[in-house]
């Protein structure tokens, strides 16, 4: 009996680990893991893993953020709720958990002569974007390409306050006062994504559209996405639009929208 022997060949890999903070702000820590390996068949497997996360293992910071990347991932890996260290290591992991089946069908496939070149690939970006004494945030950029050739993506953002690690909301954030004029703004900012220049035709590109008002616009589920300069909005695919449109994002500067906000908010991003 022939025996079939699987060279595993790293083309290149790095590694860096370090943190940081600030007087007052959450220390973070990042994490840089590049590398790549032969596949059967001539196939190739990669990761690209960029992280940040919250350095302190046991507070509430670190568990909001561990719950939330666990439950954005889901669709992608595998992965269970754990502190941010334990799921940026377990990223790798379980991603390699995934080349092995693949090389193991491959493998099979090759005794049946039936050899097929795969490659495997993902690319995660976790990020901190905005880091002071009353709130955080962090950013999720990955994209994951299967053995099937099948390609999926994620992007979210998140703000937490400090030290709380209590989610910051929009009813909290908005005065309801003034809630149309911020949507208005809101609106106004989402229509280049969709491509057009009004609110009727906005409308015509979203979900019962022609149902909507502008007091009533739906903002994204997952809460304000809080950066230095402004208001990121982040929704779903097949959130506010058919899921071919994409996850459609848009950034808002807080000079646009200062008026509109309750004291809190107007103390949260001072």
């Amino acid at each position: 009996m022939k025996k079939l022997i699987l060279t595993i060949l790293f083309l290149g890999a790095g590694l860096h680990l370090w943190s940081a903070n600030a007087a007052d702000t959450l220390s973070i820590q990042r994490k840089q893991s590049t590398w790549q390996m032969a596949l059967p068949g001539g196939g190739r497997m990669e990761c690209n893993l960029q992280a940040e996360w919250p350095e302190t293992q046991d507070n509430a910071i670190n568990t909001a953020f561990g719950t939330w990347l666990s439950e954005s991932l889901k669709p992608m890996l595998k992965l269970e709720e754990g502190t941010g260290h334990a799921l940026a290591n377990r990223l790798e992991q379980c991603f390699l958990e995934e080349g092995k089946k693949a090389r193991q069908q491959a493998v099979e496939q090759a005794v049946r002569g039936q050899v097929k070149p795969f490659n495997l690939a993902l690319d995660v970006d976790i990020r901190c974007v905005w880091n002071k004494a009353n709130l955080v945030t962090f950013r999720l950029h990955a994209i994951h390409y299967s053995a099937t050739g099948e390609r999926s993506e994620i992007v979210k953002e998140k703000t937490w306050h400090m030290p709380s690690g209590s989610d910051v909301t929009w009813d909290e954030l908005v005065n309801p006062k003034r809630r149309q004029r911020f949507n208005s703004v809101m609106v106004e900012a989402l229509q280049s994504y969709f491509g057009v220049n009004d609110w009727e035709n906005l409308k015509l590109k979203l979900a019962q559209g022609e149902q909507l008002t502008l007091l009533g616009f739906p903002l994204p589920k997952g809460g304000p996405a809080l950066e230095k300069a402004g208001i990121r909005l982040c929704y779903e695919a097949g959130e506010i639009a058919p899921a071919g449109a994409g996850r459609p994002t848009a950034f808002v500067p807080y000079s646009s929208i200062a008026s509109h906000l309750t004291a809190n908010g107007k103390k949260l991003i001072k």
